[in-house]
């Protein structure tokens, strides 16, 4: 078995740090002894063990998901990242509208953190974030944002359910 140094070559020492404290959460979480694996688009996969699991990092935070029998997702960003300058690639003017009336400090982060759950969720390279994730509602539930959407892909057709959590400092979004 490789190290992660060793596995993942010309990467940063930050990302490198990244890679490990992943991998030890992913551990702790599933309380056996795990190795991940990453497929060509880096997506995780364990290997002796069953479960599902999903990573985000967004600077020096760390976001880990695992399921026992489907495929989860998660995303983490700073909340107060900006994404304005992109934000027409991948949402349009009535998702915003419709986050900002749950969230008007920063509804195109929020948007961004679901849709990448989403993208994670699908498997597939081939997703158009503005054309085939269309949100349907986002409404609070207790202290979670909910929100709906629609999913018109070639590998998937139907409704999912993304959550996120609101803290200070950063965004936390996710499918179980």
């Amino acid at each position: 078995m490789k190290s992660i140094q060793e596995a993942s070559p010309g990467k940063s020492r930050v990302r490198l740090n990244q890679l490990w404290s992943s991998e030890q959460m992913v551990k702790r979480i599933c309380g056996v002894d795990v190795w991940i694996m990453r497929d060509d688009q880096g997506r995780p996969t364990l290997v002796n063990s069953p479960k599902k699991v999903s990573i985000s990092h967004s600077s020096d935070r760390i976001s880990v998901i695992a399921g026992d029998d489907r495929a989860v997702a998660i995303d983490i960003e700073r909340s107060n990242r900006s994404v304005s300058k992109i934000a027409d690639r991948f949402t349009t003017p009535s998702e915003v509208d419709l986050f900002q009336q749950v969230f008007p400090k920063n509804p195109a982060l929020v948007i961004w953190t679901c849709k990448e759950c989403l993208f994670k969720i699908l498997g597939s390279q081939a997703v158009m974030f503005k054309d085939d994730l269309v949100a349907m509602d986002a409404r609070w539930e207790n202290d979670t944002l909910c929100s709906e959407w629609s999913i018109n892909h070639h590998s998937f057709s139907g409704k999912i359910q993304t959550k996120s959590f609101i803290f200070e400092d950063v965004i936390v979004s996710y499918i179980d």
